[in-house]
């Protein structure tokens, strides 16, 4: 330490440990004093650790971040080509910091180690009123219902639940349509079987009201995601299920031609699972084309532990009159 960094974090009752090539930023740091109509970010609640990200930090954050993705992408062109499969992945995450810019500001995540050793993280985020989520959000009152009913009783990871107030499905359709557009590498579906699917996914489902999911707790050798479930609330449960029997056949229709994408090799039937009536969607997993047979086995290896196979599986039931429940396996 120095004198002046000491000296400076007095005002804190804080001890700091910098090398001498950081003071300058140190003293910055402690010496800032915020202007007094400026909304800082704070953590609610208790927490052992708290982590603040302001939206000018966030903003450089994910800028610097793009720029090394740029790098990596040059790097991987000049290796393998504009169609090196490594640049779906870059892509993706390119997407994700440019939208994390463009719809949140401040940001706090806070840890606490409870009595059971048990590590809650609670996490904070701004949304920008000139993002695409801010008039979805806006729209969503406080429920006056349990966000997380028709979730089955069971040890979870994560879990979460909203309403979804009339007008917001379409621009939820919005945002996702959005997503998946500036990420064609990952879905190989051009711009129109984009549109196309959407408008489907509007036309039957509508109507939705609300969603709650969980992610389970696994046992043994379970699969990461082997015990993550879903439950949709819509006006008329058993019409769901037939609307979406509809939506996948249409969507054979319009994704036909789009032989390299991964939803366009579902399928879907009907069966019966515990007495009930359900449909059971199976899904191969996004694959990455051209991949040496190291790479492709450890990326095996790595979709074995989260998913357990080569695909994915969906049964959807009806659980009640306005209630539908997803289970992925």
């Amino acid at each position: 330490t120095t004198e002046e960094s000491s000296a400076a974090s007095d005002v804190y009752k804080r001890q700091v440990f910098a090398s001498p090539g950081d003071l300058h930023a140190v003293q910055t740091v402690l010496s800032f004093q915020p202007d007094a109509n400026a909304e800082i970010a704070q953590p609610n609640g208790e927490y052992d650790i708290a982590v603040v990200l302001t939206s000018t930090g966030l903003e450089k954050v994910t800028e610097l971040a793009q720029v090394g993705l740029a790098e990596a992408t040059r790097v991987l062109k000049q290796q393998g080509g504009e169609d090196n499969p490594a640049l779906a992945g870059l892509q993706v995450y390119d997407t994700m910091f440019a939208h994390a810019r463009e719809e949140f500001g401040d940001v706090t995540v806070s840890m606490q180690l409870d009595d059971e050793s048990s590590l809650r993280i609670t996490k904070n985020i701004e949304i920008k009123s000139s993002g695409h989520l801010a008039p979805i959000m806006k729209n969503i009152g406080i429920s006056e219902q349990d966000l997380l009913a028709g979730i089955p009783d069971m040890p979870y990871v994560m879990a979460m639940g909203f309403a979804m107030p009339e007008g917001s499905f379409q621009q939820m359709i919005d945002v996702s349509k959005l997503m998946m557009g500036s990420m064609q590498q990952l879905y190989q579906m051009t711009p129109e079987q984009i549109d196309s699917m959407m408008d489907l996914s509007t036309k039957y489902f509508k109507d939705m009201q609300g969603m709650s999911f969980a992610l389970g707790v696994g046992e043994g050798d379970d699969p990461l995601y082997g015990q993550m479930v879903a439950a949709i609330y819509v006006k008329d449960s058993k019409k769901y299920i037939e609307d979406y029997k509809k939506y996948w056949d249409e969507l054979g229709d319009v994704l036909k031609d789009a032989d390299e994408s991964f939803i366009a090799g579902a399928s879907l039937e009907e069966t019966t699972l515990s007495g009930h009536r359900v449909l059971k969607v199976q899904m191969p997993l996004p694959a990455m084309a051209n991949l040496p047979a190291q790479q492709q086995a450890e990326i095996d290896a790595i979709m074995s532990k989260m998913f357990g196979s080569e695909e994915m599986k969906m049964y959807i039931g009806a659980v009640d009159d306005q209630t539908v429940l997803i289970a992925y396996t």
